[in-house]
């Protein structure tokens, strides 16, 4: 008899995540939201699109100024998605 191999669904990255994640990242970098502003809507992005699919979001600052975010699973850590945004104030 065949064994049956269980396979796990593939996890996507909601096409709003990146979406999001640039606006916010530029309305952050012109001056138009503040930091506390910035991280309530981070927060609720993660809640509302990545918490329940069983990922984690993950931000830390380029060396040239711009973020860097990376979408994971939350067990396992594997990347999903990686946004790099260089210097957004433009």
């Amino acid at each position: 008899m065949k064994a049956l191999v269980s396979q796990l669904p593939r996890k996507e990255v909601p096409t709003l995540v990146p979406i999001v994640l640039r606006t916010l990242a530029k309305l952050r970098a012109r001056g138009g939201m503040s930091a506390r502003s910035y991280s309530l809507k981070l927060k609720r992005l993660c809640q509302e699109e990545l918490h329940p699919r069983g990922m984690i979001l993950l931000e830390s600052p380029l060396p040239e100024g711009g973020v860097r975010y990376e979408v994971q699973d939350e067990t396992g850590g594997h990347v999903r998605e990686t946004i790099e945004l260089g210097t957004v104030a433009g």
